[in-house]
């Protein structure tokens, strides 16, 4: 798929969601930088909602301003579930109109609504690829983005290894865990510390060639999804 063609309707945005249940795991990294090569390599309008109180994602992108990026952070303060929801929900759906794209970066915590996740087309979960993490993982999504999903209403999750280390590229550790929901598996995103070095300075697709290729390949399969 020409993933310059990942939107037929101009009425209808894609919406992504890149969510964790932790820090540190290159979640804003990720957010910032594909919305910053949505909006200016694949000249689509598109919308970074950063929801997370430490803002990395909107404070990257509002250094650089890059072209076709519109930028807000917002928190809601009211953690009853249920009410979160639907304020998070509205949020969403105020967002929307003049977009191609909408991109949400979200820290999860357990006060949180299942029910938000069906407000989007893709769910990403970065995640370190330490056995501990994946069965972390495996844990947050059963107990947390499953657990009132009707069957076929949960939108298709990727899972983005993140963080990687040179030795544990040599092996697949996906392959060991056994997972009870289909997911599609991103390529990996290496650790590397220019990557830290470029925050509010620079876009990863734009760096040094091993870090631009590497996210160059989880944007593309992002987008073929």
């Amino acid at each position: 798929m020409d993933e310059n063609n990942f939107q037929d309707s101009k009425t209808i945005p894609l919406k992504i969601l890149v969510v964790s249940q932790k820090g540190g795991v290159g979640k804003s990294t990720l957010s910032a930088n594909f919305s910053a090569y949505c909006g200016k390599v694949l000249k689509k309008k598109t919308l970074l909602l950063d929801c997370d109180p430490h803002a990395s994602a909107s404070s990257w992108l509002n250094a650089l301003k890059p072209e076709n990026v519109e930028v807000k952070h917002h928190l809601i303060n009211d953690f009853t579930a249920q009410r979160w929801y639907i304020s998070m929900r509205n949020v969403i759906r105020k967002n929307l109109q003049g977009s191609d794209l909408l991109v949400c970066d979200l820290t999860w915590t357990k006060s949180m609504s299942a029910e938000f996740v069906k407000e989007f087309d893709l769910i990403i979960i970065p995640t370190s690829v330490s056995l501990i993490e994946i069965d972390a993982t495996n844990i947050f999504i059963e107990e947390n983005l499953k657990r009132s999903a009707k069957p076929n209403t949960l939108p298709d999750l990727l899972i983005c290894p993140s963080q990687v280390i040179n030795d544990e590229l040599k092996s697949n550790p996906f392959d060991s865990r056994t997972f009870k929901f289909p997911f599609l598996l991103l390529p990996p995103i290496p650790s590397d510390p220019q990557v830290r070095s470029l925050f509010e300075n620079g876009y990863t697709f734009e760096s040094e060639d091993f870090i631009a290729s590497s996210f160059k390949k989880v944007f593309k399969s992002i987008l073929q999804a």
